[in-house]
């Protein structure tokens, strides 16, 4: 470490080591410009901003720096000196942060240090009369990419909650770049690939040069447990070749090795298979395990009229609470995860905002709808007897939530403080719900 020649700050909430290093001479200021000018990626940033108004403030946070200015009129932003410069954004080096004095020069040197907390002298960086002259940080506005079939559920939700924050670009991978939900992507600002999860060529061109990948993966389109397994697959290893540094899967439990083969829940196993290839292959992957949608209740569970007088909600959970959650609020979740990777990669969070009988969910449903709407009381058995496509694959997946898989509703509110409990969603959605 160089010489102390003024006092320095280690901000630790940012994890962030702030030490000075000696001011230049007025002798080193000459055409060549300070020493610290030598440094990697500084000679185009250090022209950008020169002798601007004090900073109040310096902070930091993934995806770039946070400024308040001594002088209000001054509204030059660090995240417009990023774009210009950003062909330093993903720097592999130490990070630096260069501010002027109206005089000299003082290189502040950053390094990326983990739970420190050290002050240097008696002053913080706030109180330096300082003016701002550049800002680079590692991996700035790191790409991110959505891997989905379902543009308007869980792949929509997380790529739409990415763009309204702006800490990561998005790349959004679809196989239909024409549709709707992908166009609006679009003019939010994310980046529209057209790719095939069984097309490996396709997969590696769209994961080229991205931080992060969320992947959903779908059994239904096929009903094909091993396809689904092989497009996971395809993706982890894609993503190890390319050293992504995080994957969020959405995933789910491996049913029929937790249960000795006793029960198999196809689409619930295929997901169990990819999450534990990830780990073999020691891939930095986050697994998000969704509850039943509430969506479902306006589709596949809508409710269904029985005679004139109500109609009846037909779920064989025989009495057993089911866990619920908007799949709308996954977009908020996977984003906290991707701030804190350092926290949730190599675990498996089961998400909930609600636990509910059917009885219950009936109840608010009626009270929100003004409809009378009963639990049906169907059994299980009843239910795997229904002559429709997929009837005996949600039966083994109700005998599953029977048996009260892990769901976290404590931690899935601390992730996203702003998901709905059921109430909350059946109150924006009840003209949508039951129509005669």
């Amino acid at each position: 470490m160089a010489r102390r020649t003024r006092p320095g700050v280690v901000v630790s909430r940012f994890g962030i080591n702030v030490s000075t290093v000696p001011r230049s001479s007025a002798a080193s200021r000459n055409s060549s410009g300070p020493p610290w000018r030598s440094h990697p990626g500084t000679e185009v940033l250090y022209s950008s901003l020169e002798r601007r108004s004090p900073v109040a403030a310096v902070s930091s946070r993934r995806g770039g720096f946070s400024l308040a200015w001594r002088s209000p009129g001054d509204e030059i932003l660090a995240d417009q000196i990023f774009e210009r410069e950003k062909r330093f954004a993903n720097y592999q080096g130490i990070i630096y942060i260069l501010l002027i004095e109206l005089e000299t020069f003082i290189g502040i040197e950053l390094s990326l240090v983990a739970d420190r907390t050290e002050t240097a002298g008696n002053s913080a960086v706030s109180a330096m009369p300082l003016c701002l002259v550049a800002a680079l940080e590692l991996h700035l506005k790191e790409e991110f990419a959505t891997i989905t079939k379902d543009e308007g559920n869980q792949g929509g939700s997380v790529a739409m909650a990415l763009l309204k924050d702006g800490s990561f670009k998005v790349r959004a991978i679809t196989r239909n770049p024409r549709k709707k939900a992908v166009q609006e992507l679009k003019r939010l600002g994310a980046e529209i690939v057209k790719a095939d999860l069984d097309n490996e060529k396709s997969l590696l061109e769209a994961l080229k040069d991205v931080y992060g990948v969320f992947l959903v993966t779908d059994y239904w389109e096929y009903m094909d447990k091993d396809r689904e397994v092989q497009q996971g697959k395809r993706v982890a290893d894609i993503s190890s070749q390319f050293k992504v540094k995080h994957i969020v899967f959405s995933g789910l439990e491996n049913v029929k090795k937790l249960t000795d083969g006793k029960l198999d829940v196809p689409h619930f196993d295929g997901k169990g298979e990819i999450e534990e290839y990830f780990r073999e292959i020691g891939a930095p992957m986050t697994s998000v395990r969704m509850p039943d949608y509430f969506e479902n209740f306006l589709h596949v569970f809508k409710p269904v009229k029985s005679g004139k007088e109500y109609y009846v909600l037909d779920v064989p959970m025989e009495g057993v609470p089911m866990d619920g959650m908007s799949v709308k609020d996954l977009g908020g979740v996977v984003l906290a995860i991707l701030k804190s990777p350092e926290k949730y990669i190599g675990k498996e969070i089961g998400l909930s905002t609600d636990k509910l009988t059917v009885e219950e969910y009936a109840a608010i449903m009626s009270r929100h709808t003004g409809k009378s709407i009963q639990d049906s009381k169907v059994s299980i058995k009843e239910y795997e007897e229904r002559n429709f496509p997929g009837a005996q694959e949600l039966a083994k997946m109700f005998r599953f939530y029977m048996k009260q898989p892990h769901r976290n509703k404590d931690l899935t509110l601390m992730l996203n403080p702003k998901a709905q409990c059921f109430e909350e969603w059946m109150s924006k959605n009840k003209n949508a719900f039951v129509n005669d």
